[in-house]
């Protein structure tokens, strides 16, 4: 196998996607106070740079991720991905607080829980998706070249 994946070069295009999004999120909420919900920034970086890996496996591999080894590496990508997600929330907590006091309650925190429960199941199946969407979409491109 001549894949295997630069964790460094995942880590720092997840970041600045992630930055990015947020960014984005905050400008349209300044500007023109309308808040767009923040699963955007959760979800579609990791996305997005599940189907850049992707890529970059048909490119080192000339075939499509398959089977259990493809499975392990989106669970790495979901789970470094949920890493750096959770290191920028708990910086901005910190930065900002005053916001996750409505999540202390129970009711709150069941609530916050059963979200993050179906955050991580989307994310999973999402790289997942994303990394063969990437490699399926290299290899059509080196098809037509």
């Amino acid at each position: 196998m001549r894949y295997s994946v630069n964790w460094s070069r995942f880590v720092l295009r997840y970041a600045l996607v992630l930055m990015c999004i947020s960014l984005l999120l905050f400008v349209v909420a300044w500007f023109f106070h309308y808040s767009l919900r923040s699963s955007a920034a959760t979800l579609v970086p990791i996305m997005l740079v599940a189907m850049l890996e992707g890529a970059e496996y048909a490119r080192a591999e000339g075939a499509m991720p398959k089977g259990g080894w493809a499975w392990r590496q989106s669970v790495l990508f979901a789970l470094v991905g949920c890493g750096v997600t959770m290191a920028f929330a708990a910086f901005f907590m910190v930065a900002f607080p005053g916001g996750m006091g409505l999540f202390l309650t129970p009711k709150g925190f069941a609530s916050l829980s059963a979200v993050t429960v179906l955050m991580i199941v989307a994310i999973l199946l999402g790289t997942r998706l994303f990394f063969w969407l990437g490699a399926r979409s290299e290899l059509k491109s080196q098809r037509r070249e």
